[in-house]
């Protein structure tokens, strides 16, 4: 089994979720799992919805929000935003899904966040924002050397996370990686690789880590200051392969899409 088989196998599980929270209007499972709250909220204008990461970015601000998913929580409202991009490895189902049920006012941008320096330019963003995606990664410590590549210097990319979600999932589909705080720093691991984050980044002058909040055993919230270092030799570049294996998933994500509203 490769790295991206258990992330690829998780892509009609992912769609699927989508698809019901769009057609029964947030209640799933029966109504055991309701975010009908959270969809009334959600399928408002963007335009209408405020931004609530205005504390984190200057005036005429371009924002980044990468895993973004179908439909992100947050809308455009803000003084201070010039642009939000909101991105996602599935942006090509999800779009479909958005404009069969009529979301007309939105869009996600394809893009990997292994690869988002082949998708946006080195300090393009003044915040990335990475939430409940990290976890997804085939390589988490090289999604978040390419946040920093697109982020200015003294930038910041904002991380919001479920503490341990692979574990708490059963590694299952997209969930692959855990993330908690230990005595020495942020780790994100798994059964075989464990990257202790905070380490890593203080002692290569990449970024100052500052804890926000942290809820015993649910979520980790932390934001990467960007000291503007040079991480291109960090990173890797994608090459023929990996073009191929973004053409490959974009293609199964079309097909499981429309295969799943055809259903409908």
């Amino acid at each position: 089994m490769t790295k991206y088989d258990s992330w690829i196998s998780g892509i009609k599980d992912e769609l699927s979720f989508w698809n019901k929270w769009f057609k029964y209007k947030g209640k799933l499972d029966n109504n055991e799992n309701d975010f009908s709250w959270e969809y009334e909220e959600r399928i408002k204008p963007v335009s209408e919805r405020k931004f609530e990461y205005d504390y984190l970015i200057p005036n005429n601000a371009n924002v980044l929000d990468v895993g973004s998913g179908c439909i992100p929580l947050y809308g455009t409202k803000s003084d201070k935003l010039k642009e939000l991009i909101c991105s996602d490895a599935l942006a090509i189902g999800y779009n479909i899904i958005l404009q069969y049920y009529g979301i007309t006012d939105r869009s996600i941008k394809f893009a990997m966040t292994e690869y988002l320096n082949s998708k946006f330019s080195a300090g393009q963003f003044d915040l990335v924002i990475c939430k409940n995606t990290l976890d997804h990664q085939f390589n988490p410590l090289n999604s978040i050397l390419n946040m920093l590549y697109v982020c200015k210097p003294n930038g910041k990319v904002k991380l919001i996370h479920n503490i341990n979600e692979a574990e708490n999932e059963n590694y299952k589909g997209f969930h692959q990686w855990n993330i908690c705080v230990k005595q020495d720093g942020i780790h994100i691991w798994n059964k075989t690789t464990d990257y202790n984050i905070s380490d890593y980044l203080i002692n290569s002058n990449l970024a100052d880590v500052i804890i926000d909040k942290s809820k015993t055993n649910y979520q980790l919230e932390f934001t990467l200051i960007n000291k503007g270092a040079k991480v291109n030799s960090l990173i890797h570049i994608p090459d023929e392969r990996d073009i191929l294996i973004e053409a490959l998933i974009s293609d199964k994500v079309k097909q499981e899409t429309i295969s799943i509203l055809n259903s409908n």
